[in-house]
């Protein structure tokens, strides 16, 4: 089944909510849709479905729930119901697509997820992702939730099925915690941004399969820093070389993020410290650990001087010994193509030899070809 989406007459349906109502659950099922921005809060379960933008730089899905946010009955809205899309069910594909959650910087509007993941298999291509704190969630959730009512919302009943998920040239921005949860993931030459002046990029919790949190030739930017209107503008930024087009314009009010490093909570964003710049100590992190068991390797990435030299933060302080955790980082270079140095990372950060190199690049491999076995069964994108 195939199902077009567009601001005029010529399409089936006006809206992305229509055409996922139109879906069955079990019919392999494509959804084209046209450029404009789509103020929908989307949530869909499919056995099969792709999601497809007919225009990369402006087929934009948006929606701006934050985790502060009071509902009716007196409660905050929390961190997993203020997602703009909830992709839910087997497998889902996802591409030439712009989700981003509005709701603003984490100290003003709390968690906020643009992506909730959460089907068996997930795999994406060329999707932009924008946000502050939280932007994508990766399902299942950790077993227990640390405050009464931390995981409310659509996953915290259900089994934590351990989830396999592919994100293939995207773009994702945010500043705190922005990629987490527990999901097996492989991000393969992705644009990483950071536009608070400091934050922890990903946030796993723990690991359920072999693979955890993989960036995978990457480009990790920080844009907290950068002037409004220089090159490195936080408000318009590009892929990797090999691609000139440009990101979507963020159309968030208020400031960035302040120079606070935030300890994320389920429902809390309280500060747990300044940001004290102090020599290559920026505060800004390639991760934390959510839960102990988490796993995140960085391999063969490009990355500015703006991240730490600690490399990696406990979860409550960025020296704290986290001894149940895999944190590995190897081939970094710089922008000029030098390689980084990571003599001052904290002890507990791995720099892998070239026979554990080669085992991660061989897990890589490995997932890798899990999505490639796919591409004749159904609608995968990559």
């Amino acid at each position: 089944m195939e199902i077009r989406v567009a601001k005029n007459s010529e399409a089936h349906y006006t809206t992305i909510t229509e055409a996922l109502q139109a879906v069955p659950y079990s019919e392999r099922s494509r959804i084209l849709i046209g450029p404009g921005v789509y103020r929908e809060k989307l949530f869909f379960e499919k056995k099969d479905l792709l999601i497809q933008g007919t225009d990369p730089e402006k087929t934009v899905i948006s929606w701006g729930d934050g985790g502060y946010e009071l509902l009716p009955h007196g409660r905050k809205r929390g961190t997993f119901r203020s997602y703009t899309v909830f992709a839910g069910g087997e497998k889902v594909s996802l591409k030439n697509l712009i989700i981003e959650n509005t709701a603003g910087p984490g100290e003003r509007a709390g968690q906020a997820i643009a992506l909730y993941a959460d089907a068996a298999c997930v795999n994406a291509e060329d999707l932009v992702l924008n946000g502050f704190q939280d932007t994508l969630f990766l399902a299942p959730l950790p077993d227990k939730e640390r405050e009464p009512g931390g995981f409310t919302g659509p996953g915290m009943l259900r089994e934590r099925r351990l989830t396999r998920q592919y994100y293939k040239r995207c773009a994702i921005r945010g500043d705190v915690d922005f990629i987490f949860g527990g999901a097996d993931a492989l991000f393969e030459e992705c644009l990483i941004g950071i536009n608070g002046k400091s934050g922890f990029i990903a946030a796993p919790c723990e690991c359920r399969g072999e693979l955890g949190f993989f960036f995978l030739n990457c480009e990790i930017r920080c844009m907290g820093n950068r002037k409004e209107g220089s090159q490195g503008d936080p408000l318009m930024w590009n892929f990797q070389e090999n691609s000139t087009r440009p990101l979507a314009r963020d159309r968030r009010e208020g400031s960035q993020s302040d120079p606070l490093m935030w300890n994320f909570q389920e429902n809390s964003t309280r500060p747990l410290a300044r940001n004290r710049r102090v020599g290559s100590q920026t505060g800004i992190f390639l991760g934390r650990p959510w839960r102990p068991g988490a796993r995140a390797v960085f391999l063969n990435c490009q990355m500015d001087e703006g991240i730490d030299s600690r490399r990696f933060s406990g979860w409550n302080a960025a020296e704290e010994a986290v001894p149940d955790v895999y944190f590995a980082e190897a081939g970094t270079i710089r922008p000029d193509g030098t390689e980084q140095d990571l003599s001052k990372r904290n002890s507990w950060v791995i720099v892998p030899g070239e026979k554990e190199k080669g085992q991660l690049l061989s897990k890589a491999a490995s997932f890798r070809g899990y999505f490639a076995d796919r591409r004749g069964q159904g609608n995968d994108p990559v």
